[in-house]
């Protein structure tokens, strides 16, 4: 239990079963007691309880004998609580996360190289040859061309009209508040949102 004078700094970590991984922890544990960060402070290693039985021991050893707390969590309890979140969320942000829950919003990015094409035209319609220019000479590059069209026909941002691609209202506010830095990125996918 931490005073209101204590300052409690964790490492947290996954599954620690890797050795690499446990000596990483463990010196990265052991640096951060080198620096002072405030008269009081104590050290805690956070990490998944999943860990095997044996590489548990190691760590509570490697507690006791360097005084740092040892806690664990669950990462099956973590995706449960993620899920139900996602879930949650998609109630709040007045565009409804598709299923599979995977899309989820930190991907939301990759509409950016599928919607860029609408800017590069100056339409609000496209046809099949005209939205592929972005996959064109890449390996694989019908797969990807499809599985970012099925994101966008997923967020609700095109809708097939006979041969071609037009824009929803919500491909509209999209690309009216996509970042400025997509114009001049090679991998637009990697810019992120803007803040609308």
């Amino acid at each position: 239990m931490l005073t209101k004078q204590q300052q409690l700094i964790v490492e947290l970590e996954t599954l620690l079963d890797p050795k690499s991984k446990r000596d990483y922890c463990f010196e990265q544990t052991k640096q951060y007691k080198n620096v002072s960060f405030s008269n009081n402070t104590k050290y805690c290693i956070l990490y998944a309880e999943e860990t095997k039985q044996v590489v548990k021991e190691e760590i509570r050893a490697f507690g006791e004998s360097e005084r740092v707390d040892i806690k664990t969590y669950s990462l099956e309890e973590v995706k449960q609580l993620y899920t139900s979140t996602i879930e949650r969320l998609s109630l709040n942000v007045g565009l409804a996360l598709p299923n599979p829950k995977n899309y989820t919003i930190c991907y939301l990015r990759y509409l950016n190289k599928i919607l860029k094409p609408f800017i590069d035209n100056n339409k609000d319609e496209l046809t099949e040859k005209e939205l592929f220019i972005p996959f064109m000479n890449k390996a694989n590059s019908k797969t990807n061309f499809n599985c970012y069209k099925r994101l966008a026909f997923d967020f609700e941002m095109i809708v097939e009209n006979n041969k071609s691609y037009k824009l929803t209202k919500n491909g509209i506010d999209y690309i009216e508040n996509m970042n400025p830095n997509t114009a001049n990125t090679l991998n637009v996918s990697s810019v992120d949102l803007t803040n609308e």
